[in-house]
Order: structure tokens, then C-alpha cells, then sequence
């Protein structure tokens, strides 16, 4: 179990739960900045799962000279798609 903007569940959070909360981190009277990395991420693998769950993008590991990045991969005969979060 879960626990996003007060409400318990079993389910992702639906994107608009997402957003809300993390509108509502950033606008706290004191946001903690240490942790940032923390929410930006939990954030984040929340909304990429639904992503996976309703397009052909696929969980990565995408590494380069800059390190390495949780990632959403996809359609690699037709586009490349590649999204994830530059540090």
C-alpha cells in the first residue's frame, strides 16, 4: 500500500495525484531541498510507469560519458525514443 496526498491505494497514482503532489511539495513553506533527488524520482518512476502501462516505451538503463540514468525506451526500428532525466 501507498500513500499519496492523504489518500491510501493499491494503485499508481493517477498522473493528476502526481502532479498535485508535487506541486504541493514544491510550494510547502519549506521545501527540503535534500530531498529533492528523492521526490523528483519517486515523482517520476510513477509517471514513466504509466507511460509504459499505455505506450510501447519499456524500462532502460541508458548509459553515456555523463553516467548512467533509469530510462524509457522505445520503437528502436522506427524512432529511437529515448526519455529520461538529465542530472
Amino acid at each position: 500500500m501507498q500513500r499519496t496526498l492523504n489518500k491510501d491505494t493499491e494503485e499508481l497514482p493517477t498522473p493528476e495525484d502526481l502532479d498535485q503532489a508535487f506541486n504541493s511539495w514544491l510550494h510547502s513553506l519549506a521545501p527540503d531541498e535534500a530531498e529533492a533527488n528523492l521526490v523528483v524520482n519517486c515523482v517520476g518512476i510513477a509517471f514513466g510507469q504509466h507511460l509504459v502501462n499505455s505506450t510501447p516505451l519499456e524500462w532502460a538503463i541508458a548509459s553515456d560519458e555523463y553516467g548512467t540514468e533509469l530510462a524509457l525506451y522505445g520503437l528502436p526500428s522506427q524512432r529511437d525514443i529515448l526519455v529520461y532525466q538529465e542530472s
